[in-house]
């Protein structure tokens, strides 16, 4: 009889099993047949034939684009190019696009490549590369084109954001790893791609799967839009832009020196213009007479838990200002473990403060630890926080506490620099309204994490066979009728 022998992957034993002839179908490589990847076949089995679908059945129109010579540029660089989506444009944490970082190309692209043409109602599954993504385009801008990275397809006969549920559960993306055919590239082609068994659940659950993706994503995109009006209100209120270094170097006095500072980097003409536009406005007040240093250090040895929630300067979303945290064990504390913050804490990195990492601690963590490479702010009011931080990461601010880097390989910032930053400071009444539309979407984009996090709890459970469904539906009926009161946005 036939047999091939397959390896064990993940110190399994035995280490290597031996399979009849017949179970061998089209694939001979033994990667294919590792145990591991066997026990997805013994979870497709335990489900009813007819509610396992082929990947491929549910889509239409496949289809991955090739493109020769393409340059890409930032949005600064060509504003009325052409969004190009790229593997680094999807968000891992919310399954959709990151807008605001995709790069453009020329408007001639779209029609040399007019199959490469993003649609409504687009699904985009990641084949080359690491990370494997995936998201559905409810509405998107036109034009847009889509990288190679994807294969992008419609959808049929199943709900598409429980599709992408699904999809980016761990279980799909096992079957996508034993589907890869090139190691070194990491590419799974579409012909093995639609071969991906999909567990089929009845429409009302799949439709209230789906609905909590359906209403994380306009939640986010409300958060987005309210984050965006209030960056344009403080742009307005600082006024003054950060200054270039079109300013040829030349002698300076004596007397405009630092005493602490004698190096050329804290002296260039952009950060010398702009701390004379800063001190002549009156209007602007330095972050320290809004906000305190957290200066005291966790002590581990009374920490009420076996465990806590640690943030990392990774762990913070550039674009949104939100934070997530892991959960450590007090044993397995990291030395850089060392302050202890609350809900509406703003964390500044003091590592490269170009990247504008500063992120507010959300009401999900209502006491955690940070790393030292932060500096923590502890404002009175959680809506003076939140302006704080939106008024942190303006162009004018960065620039400020880029004035005070030092070290050229690995630039960093004292942690009392954020203090000293100058911003404006309107009326009371303007600052809680403008902080107050920052908290309720800061609160927005918790609520979409908590929605994504319990639509891939259903889908382990749908996949393991726990999955109560009754439950599942019951829930559903609030979140539609607010997807009824919140159409998406055109």
């Amino acid at each position: 009889m036939t047999a091939v022998l397959a390896p064990v992957i993940a110190s399994e034993r035995p280490s290597a099993v031996w399979l009849p002839g017949a179970t061998v179908g089209k694939r001979l490589d033994a990667t294919y047949y590792a145990v591991d990847f066997l026990r997805l076949d013994d979870v497709v089995n335990r489900h009813p034939r007819d509610s396992v679908r082929a990947l491929g059945s549910l889509l239409s129109d496949p289809r991955r684009v090739l493109y020769m010579n393409t340059d890409t540029y930032s949005k600064e660089e060509l504003s009325d190019g052409v969004p190009f989506i790229s593997g680094v444009d999807i968000d891992p944490d919310t399954m959709s696009v990151r807008w605001d970082s995709v790069r453009r190309v020329e408007k001639t692209m779209c029609q040399r490549y007019p199959r490469g043409l993003l649609f409504d109602g687009a699904l985009l599954i990641k084949v080359k590369g690491p990370n494997q993504l995936a998201a559905y385009i409810e509405r998107s801008p036109k034009p847009t084109l889509v990288s190679g990275t994807f294969s992008m397809a419609a959808v049929k006969e199943v709900d598409p954001w429980y599709l992408v549920a699904y999809l980016v559960h761990d279980y799909a993306q096992s079957w996508r790893t034993r589907l890869r055919q090139n190691i070194t590239v990491e590419f799974t082609p579409y012909d093995e791609l639609a071969e991906i068994p999909v567990i089929v659940p009845n429409d009302g659950v799949q439709k209230a799967i789906g609905n909590k993706l359906r209403k994380a994503e306009r939640l986010r995109q409300r958060s987005l839009l309210s984050q965006s009006e209030a960056r344009r209100e403080i742009d307005c209120l600082f006024t003054v832009k950060a200054a270039t270094d079109d300013v040829p170097y030349g002698w300076m006095q004596a007397r405009e020196l630092e005493e602490d500072r004698l190096d050329s980097w804290f002296y260039q003409p952009s950060y010398r213009n702009m701390r004379d536009g800063v001190a002549a406005r009156s209007d602007l007040i330095p972050v320290s007479e809004r906000a305190a240093l957290v200066t005291q250090a966790v002590d581990f040895s009374n920490w009420p838990t076996a465990d806590f929630e640690y943030f990392e300067i990774s762990d913070v979303d550039l674009q949104v200002g939100t934070i997530s945290s892991k959960r450590l064990s007090v044993s397995d504390a990291p030395s850089r473990a060392k302050y202890a913050v609350k809900t509406g804490d703003v964390l500044v990195s003091t590592v490269r403060p170009n990247r504008k990492g500063v992120a507010i601690v959300g009401s999900r963590d209502l006491t955690a630890v940070c790393s030292s490479g932060f500096a923590v702010l502890r404002a009175n009011d959680v809506r003076t926080a939140y302006y704080l931080r939106a008024c942190l990461v303006h162009d004018l601010s960065t620039h400020q506490l880029m004035r005070w880097n030092t070290g050229a390989t690995y630039p960093a910032i004292d942690r009392t620099v954020p203090l000293t930053v100058k911003i404006p400071w309107p009326a009371d009444d303007v600052v809680n309204r403008i902080g107050e539309a920052l908290k309720r979407a800061g609160d927005e984009l918790d609520e979409a994490t908590s929605l994504l996090s319990a639509a891939q709890h259903y889908v382990d459970a749908l996949i393991s066979g726990r999955l109560d469904e009754g439950q599942v539906i019951a829930e559903d009926r609030d979140i539609e009728e607010w997807l009824r009161s919140n159409p998406v946005c055109g």
